[in-house]
């Protein structure tokens, strides 16, 4: 009996599915000996040994860099073809929100328009006011007092 050749999607599934145990183990190996370092390694007292210091931050640059591939690996064909039609989604919102934006500043400069309207007709009104001169006599409520 010959078996039955995969596809090349179940060998991609496969594939991906190794990589990721292979580099999730790796990261937990690391996080573990991170912690092993801090919890159970006798520190110099008040200071962290250069050694340690530098095994830290090799340690966590290897974490780094496993956790970038993992998304990656992760994301895939399959994220990109998301990706590409979020992006073409983003487009046309793009074309939708640009037609408002237009809308919105015409409505905005009609606004101003009306605003520098009324401030042209207030300046023409107090041009027309000769200055120094005072305003008009207001009737005063003689029968008025204050009890």
């Amino acid at each position: 009996m010959a078996k039955q050749r995969l596809t090349p999607q179940e060998l991609d599934a496969r594939l991906k599915f190794i990589l990721g145990c292979t580099l999730g183990a790796i990261l937990l190996f690391t996080a573990l000996g991170i912690l092993y370092g801090l919890l159970f390694v006798t520190q110099p007292v008040g200071a962290q040994s250069e050694n340690d210091k530098m095994f830290f931050n090799v340690l966590g640059s290897v974490a780094t860099f496993i956790t970038g591939t993992l998304a990656g690996l992760l994301i895939g064909q399959s994220g990109a073809k998301d990706i590409m039609a979020a992006q073409l989604s983003n487009k046309e919102m793009d074309a939708k929100n640009t037609q408002a934006d237009k809308k919105l500043e015409s409505e905005l400069e009609i606004a101003e328009n009306k605003a520098q309207a009324e401030i042209d007709a207030t300046m023409a009104r107090l041009a027309a006011k000769p200055d120094g001169q005072m305003p008009e006599e207001q009737p005063v409520d003689l029968d008025w007092h204050k009890e």
